[in-house]
């Protein structure tokens, strides 16, 4: 592998690291996810630290907030 290949392979995988964190969260509902999701890919570091600061915009999913309740 050469340096250029090297440096392009790094690059993306850098680039592609918050789309999966975006996508792998249960902090957002599936309609939020694929939103963020897009923007991820579009603006990568820079939106997914927004989306730190801002999700989830309508609270916990139905999903996480009752399964502490279930015995």
């Amino acid at each position: 592998m050469t340096k250029n290949q090297l440096i392009i392979t790094l690059f993306t995988i850098g680039w592609l690291i918050p789309f999966f964190l975006v996508l792998f969260t249960k902090k957002v509902r599936r309609g939020e996810k694929l939103l963020w999701c897009v923007l991820t890919l579009w603006g990568s570091w820079f939106t997914f630290g927004f989306y730190s600061l801002v999700a989830p915009i309508h609270g916990p999913p139905e999903d996480a907030s009752n399964s502490g309740e279930k015995a």
